[in-house]
C-alpha cells in the first residue's frame, strides 16, 4: 500500500508544479462506449477545454469513432472529430478524420506498454488540409486491489512532408468507480518545436467514461 501511494505521488507530482507564467488549461471530457459486436465498440466523446479562466472556452469538440479489437495485442480504429477552436480570439471550425493502429503488450502482470500510431487529416475554416502522424507510447501500472491504473505517456506530432511539430508528456491515473464507470485524471505538458509558438502548454485533464 505504501509503495502504491508513493508511486501515485510521483505520477501526480507535476500537478503541483505548473509554472504560472506558462499557458495552462482545463480539459473536461465525457466518453460513452457502446459494444455493438464482439470486439467492436462505438465511442462518442465530447470535450470542453478552457483557459485558466474557466469562463473562456479555448476549444469544444465532438468525436465519434469505431474501435475494433483484432486480438489481445492488436486493435485499430477509425474516427471523425468536429471542433470549434479559438485562435487569436476568433473561433474557427475544424473537421478531422483519423485512423489508429494500436499495439498492447503485457511486460509483467501489472505493467503494460501501448503503442498507438495515428494518421489524421484536418480541414479548417480556410479549407486548408493539414495531415499529421502522431506516435504515442504509454506505460501502465495496475494496482488491482485499488482498481487503479496509473500511467505515463509520451506523444510526438509530425506534420506530413514538413517537420516535427510538438510533443506531449502526460501522467495520471484511471479509477474504476463502478463496473461501467471510469474516472480519468491526468496532467499534460505540451512543447512546440517551432520557436515562434508558445514554449509550453500545461493542461489538467479529466474524463468520465461510461461503458455499456
Amino acid at each position: 500500500m505504501l509503495k502504491s501511494c508513493r508511486l501515485l505521488f510521483v505520477i501526480l507530482f507535476p500537478l503541483f508544479i505548473f509554472p504560472q507564467e506558462d499557458e495552462y488549461q482545463l480539459w473536461n471530457n465525457l466518453e460513452i462506449e457502446y459494444s455493438i459486436f464482439k470486439k467492436t465498440d462505438l465511442v462518442l466523446e465530447t470535450s470542453v477545454r478552457t483557459d485558466a479562466d474557466v469562463s473562456k472556452v479555448a476549444q469544444y469538440f465532438s468525436d465519434f469513432s469505431v474501435n475494433k479489437k483484432y486480438n489481445a495485442v492488436f486493435s485499430y480504429a477509425f474516427g471523425y472529430r468536429y471542433s470549434f477552436a479559438r485562435r487569436k480570439d476568433v473561433f474557427e471550425n475544424r473537421n478531422r478524420m483519423y485512423a489508429d493502429c494500436v499495439i498492447k503488450q503485457n511486460i509483467f502482470n501489472t505493467i503494460k506498454i501501448t503503442s498507438r500510431t495515428r494518421f489524421q487529416a484536418q480541414k479548417n475554416t480556410l479549407d486548408e488540409i493539414v495531415s499529421k502522424i502522431r506516435q504515442k507510447l504509454k506505460l501502465n501500472y495496475n494496482i488491482d486491489f485499488l482498481d487503479l491504473d496509473m500511467y505515463i505517456s509520451y506523444e510526438l506530432f509530425y506534420v506530413s512532408e514538413d517537420e516535427f511539430q510538438k510533443s506531449r508528456y502526460s501522467t495520471g491515473f484511471k479509477k474504476s468507480m463502478t463496473q461501467k464507470i471510469d474516472l480519468y485524471l491526468n496532467c499534460m505538458m505540451e512543447s512546440n518545436f517551432d520557436p515562434s509558438e508558445d514554449d509550453l502548454l500545461f493542461a489538467l485533464r479529466t474524463k468520465l467514461k461510461y461503458s455499456f
